[in-house]
């Protein structure tokens, strides 16, 4: 891994840490208890269209471990708190590589239309993954009763889809921008960056 690489891990991982609400307080508390709207995944989001899917992976995973640490709190739920993150990527990613796959080909894919497929591959995901993962957090690690768990999957995933329709769509947006300012990201050979959500 470059060093260059390594030096941007460093900053997506300190700007997702810096959003974190235990550290910002950036947050907008949701009708599912114990649940926030935030904003510490869309630069995660953003690390993955510009660098990779490894990259935003590693810097999920170093923001989780920070958190613990700086709190010294959450042991195996924090893990399990992670799992809607690492699914909902590779929802947007499945999309993002059908589309990157069509632009190698001098196809030239609206970045607009990606966008569209990509929030709802990354709620299915985020859903099929990540609701197990919940359910069994609940279940066997928080041993609540089964209406409870019931309630809060319903509520849970309410809230899962309002975040990945906002989160995805702005994680784009803001990639695309930091491309053409910054040409940081994979350079794409068909599509100039100004067309970046015209069709």
């Amino acid at each position: 891994m470059k060093s260059r690489d390594i030096a941007l891990i460093i900053v997506f991982t300190a700007i997702s840490l810096s959003l974190h609400p235990t550290l910002s307080g950036l947050a907008v508390p949701s009708f599912s208890p114990g649940r926030y709207f935030q904003f510490w995944e869309i630069p995660i989001f953003i690390a993955l269209l510009l660098l990779g899917l490894k990259y935003a992976v590693t810097i999920a995973v170093l923001d989780n471990v920070a958190v613990m640490v700086i709190f010294s709190g959450g042991g195996v739920t924090s893990w399990f708190n992670i799992i809607p993150l690492l699914s909902t990527l590779l929802g947007v990613y499945f999309v993002h590589r059908i589309f990157s796959r069509r632009d190698s080909k001098k196809e030239v894919p609206s970045k607009l239309k990606e966008t569209i497929f990509a929030v709802p591959s990354g709620y299915l995901f985020r859903l099929l993954i990540g609701g197990p993962a919940y359910y069994f957090m609940l279940r066997y690690l928080m041993l609540m009763p089964d209406p409870v768990i019931f309630t809060k999957i319903i509520l849970n995933s309410i809230h899962d889809a309002i975040l990945v329709s906002y989160s995805v769509p702005t994680s784009y947006l803001m990639a695309g921008i930091i491309r053409k300012k910054l040409g940081i990201g994979k350079k794409t050979t068909s599509r100039p960056s100004n067309q970046f959500l015209k069709d």
